[in-house]
């Protein structure tokens, strides 16, 4: 497949966020291929969004920006779903991804992927992502490691390594990956729709990479970070995962109608972005029976789920979850350290050579040093230790492809190996 027939459809599902969508919105349109489309699909309740929104896609006077509202106000995976039909009624759309209204694509990263697509027009292509974590102050940038290599990784390793409680980027949720229109229709063949249904699935990204992985053998995967998402803030997960109710998270839990938001969980009343996760892997391994889809290992789910019980901020809900945990598991969890505290109980065990990185890190983040990066036109390599003043200027940093790849790194290593059920089926340079 050329260049030319391939019709992108980039979906940018979004509620009461119209500045957000219009950030995804711009990040797409310098490098949207010829012949594709992006899709604004609104599913506000507010009107000022609505608006605003509206006149900003009518503003833009393109043929192929489509402003869209739903019938009626939806939960997220039946907004996804309606979104998806749209697109389907659109002739000649070979490919789909979703660009959460959270995230940007990278300068020059979408001709990469359309020439991947090129190269296999029938495969499933799955990408990283890095962070800008702006809920708290001051606003840093978290860069995943890569090393630029497109990998074959094998259905089954993914699975296996969601059993064993461990997430990778590989994991094609559709906002991180570009799918065939075939791969779609097969799927709502397969489970009647793409996304899922509320009460059983509430999350609509990890309820299509688990079905997803269900009807395929392996997806290609990009070792590469070709989005950056932020707005932590306004994150419902993060808000979950914290345990404090955002006013997104509290409108998310309302569509639910008080049902459980993991009702396949080993231990449905877990509150945590893990037990989200793990429920939609139990619900598609329990409808498909597939051997691939292993038991989730038990001691690793236990401990997940008390790493983020230690990271829950609401005392009260952190006193309920821990009591759960008592009565589910017969152990108390362990009191979390403060995060100061942890770094200071890892020095002893760092080494000179870590030690004088972490400061080296620090001086090449500073200020002054940024500063002197941006006067030289240069790109300084990306560290965790970079601070901004906003999410806007962190935002502008992160859009430029990164630099420092690497032959290889720890969570490269680890999607690679065997493990019990095999890995990477095919493995090229890009």
């Amino acid at each position: 497949m050329s260049f030319c027939s391939i019709r992108l459809a980039v979906v940018i599902p979004t509620r009461n966020r119209s500045d957000l969508a219009q950030r995804a919105t711009m990040s797409i349109l310098p490098q949207l291929p010829e012949g594709s489309v992006v899709v604004v699909s609104d599913n506000s309740t507010q009107e000022g969004h609505t608006s605003a929104l509206r006149a900003y896609v009518q503003g833009l006077a393109r043929d192929d920006v489509h402003y869209l509202r739903p019938p009626r106000d939806m939960a997220m995976p039946a907004h996804w779903e309606w979104a998806l039909t749209q697109v389907a009624s659109i002739p000649g759309i070979t490919h789909v991804t979703v660009l959460t209204d959270r995230m940007i694509f990278k300068q020059g990263t979408v001709h990469r992927l359309t020439g991947l697509v090129s190269e296999s027009p029938g495969s499933i292509i799955s990408y990283s992502h890095d962070m800008v974590e702006d809920d708290s102050t001051p606003v840093r940038l978290r860069c995943e490691a890569w090393s630029g290599t497109t990998i074959e990784v094998s259905s089954a390793r993914l699975l296996e390594l969601s059993a064993n409680m461990m997430h990778y980027m590989a994991l094609p949720r559709m906002l991180n990956a570009i799918v065939p229109m075939v791969h779609l229709e097969r799927i709502k063949a397969v489970f009647g729709n793409v996304f899922g249904n509320v009460p059983d699935s509430v999350a609509p990204d990890f309820c299509f990479a688990y079905r997803t992985l269900s009807q395929v053998d392996s997806i290609r995967y990009v070792d590469e970070s070709l989005l950056v998402h932020g707005s932590i803030a306004r994150s419902n997960g993060a808000s979950y995962a914290r345990g404090q109710r955002s006013p997104d998270h509290a409108d998310f839990v309302t569509k639910l109608g008080g049902r459980s938001l993991n009702p396949a969980a080993p231990v449905p009343g877990f509150e945590t972005v893990w037990n989200t996760i793990i429920s939609e892997y139990e619900l598609i391994r329990h409808q498909t029976g597939l051997p691939k889809f292993v038991p989730v290992d038990m001691d690793a789910y236990f401990a997940k789920m008390e790493a983020e019980i230690a990271e829950i901020r609401e005392p009260s809900e952190s006193r309920r979850m821990r009591a759960l945990f008592l009565d589910s598991r017969g152990v108390t969890p362990a009191v979390p350290c403060s995060t100061w505290r942890q770094r200071l109980q890892r020095l002893p065990s760092q080494s000179p050579g870590s030690l004088m990185s972490v400061l080296l890190s620090a001086a090449v983040a500073s200020w002054p040093t940024k500063r002197l990066w941006r006067w030289l036109g240069a790109k300084p390599p990306r560290t965790s230790w970079f601070r901004f003043r906003d999410a806007k200027e962190a935002f502008e940093f992160a859009e430029l492809p990164g630099l420092r790849a690497s032959r290889t790194h720890p969570a490269l290593q680890i999607l690679c190996s065997e493990g019990r059920t095999g890995g990477v089926t095919g493995d090229e340079g890009d």
